[in-house]
């Protein structure tokens, strides 16, 4: 079969869930023998990729007949994108479709209700609102939608619903996959310092403000806080620095993220936290948990249907919560043990197999 894959990040370039989920998907497309072509933001809007989604639409239509050629050109059997509100996903599906090519969502789920009550995101979701509009025209011609969960869990997953109640494409779940899976069969260590992990870009998404909060209330405890970065927000980032020097929190360690220092902080880690406050489900979450590592999370997106996480409402649940794990040294040799005994369906090669025969 020839595939058109088209994603606005990859791995190793792009060290984001977006970006693990596309070279993942281009791995299995290339083991099974398509004859497959991809196409990245970078590649295809040359030195604007980085611009976003309202910037790039006035060139709406150079980038459509641009998508056409390169559609005309390969002449694809099926034509799949990563994600949705990634402007190239758009062109892609919307030129496919016009030229009668099936076409494949892999979903990440859509940001355009309000994360919180803040007036800024309220403002962001005015932005949006005209999208949804586009949302529609593309999604229900659709042949097929991949998603983590086919349970509405909230706003975050309303691709989902465009694609249940107005379109007649095959709605199939499927799983995300590790990048550290060989490296899930180590000895686990029970470390004298608690290190709870946080992994991610640093922003006001990913709201490290909360962890770096937690360091603070919890600092009489022996518990180190590390946030293993890859990318940041500036002007975040400065605001949580800031706040770690006015509070004198001592217990914060700061790690620039690479392969290598993310598996070993996972590795020597006693929970990865994720104070995000918008998720569909984070890719970090299925490589702690392939590591045998369990989760604590606020309870958002499909957070919520996996048993397999320590949710929480709040910061002060959150707060608790570790402070009755941490103490409970039997309690937390239980879940190691149970962890890195019942999750070999998350290795590598059976997610892959699973996903083939999808």
């Amino acid at each position: 079969m020839k595939i058109l894959h088209i994603t606005k990040e990859i791995y190793p370039t792009n060290k984001t869930g977006l970006g693990v989920s596309s070279y993942f998907h281009k791995k299995i497309l290339k083991e099974k023998g398509n004859n497959y072509k991809l196409v990245t933001s970078k590649s295809f809007f040359g030195n604007s990729y980085d611009k976003s989604f309202y910037r790039l639409l006035p060139r709406s239509r150079m980038y459509n007949l641009r998508a056409k050629k390169i559609i005309k050109n390969f002449n694809p059997d099926l034509v799949i994108v990563e994600s949705l509100q990634t402007f190239i996903s758009e062109i892609f599906i919307y030129s496919a479709q016009n030229l009668r090519i099936k076409t494949c969502l892999f979903s990440h789920g859509v940001s355009i209700f309000p994360y919180s009550m803040k007036l800024s995101y309220f403002l962001r979701f005015i932005i949006w609102i005209p999208y949804m509009f586009f949302m529609y025209l593309i999604l229900r011609k659709l042949d097929y939608f991949f998603t983590f969960s086919t349970k509405f869990e909230n706003f975050r997953n309303i691709d989902l619903l465009f694609v249940k109640y107005f379109s007649k494409s095959k709605i199939i779940k499927y799983f995300n996959t590790s990048r550290f899976e060989k490296y899930r069969n180590y000895k686990f260590k029970q470390n004298d310092n608690k290190i709870l992990l946080n992994i991610g870009y640093v922003d006001h998404i990913k709201c490290q403000m909360e962890f770096v909060n937690l360091a603070n209330q919890l600092k009489n405890l022996n518990i180190k806080f590390v946030i293993c970065y890859t990318n940041y927000n500036y002007n975040y980032l400065s605001k949580v620095k800031k706040f770690i020097k006015k509070k004198n929190i001592k217990n914060v360690i700061f790690i620039k993220g690479t392969k290598k220092n993310i598996i070993s902080s996972l590795k020597k880690c006693n929970y990865l936290i994720s104070t995000s406050i918008t998720e569909v489900f984070p890719v970090t979450i299925i490589e702690a948990l392939s590591l045998g590592k369990s989760s604590i999370s606020f309870n958002l997106g499909n957070i919520n249907a996996n048993k397999f996480i320590f949710k929480c409402s709040n910061l002060n649940e959150m707060k608790n919560k570790i402070i009755h794990l941490i103490k409970k040294k039997n309690e937390t040799k239980k879940i190691r043990d149970y962890y890195k005994k019942n999750f070999s369906f998350l290795t590598l090669k059976k997610i892959i197999q699973k996903n083939i025969q999808i």
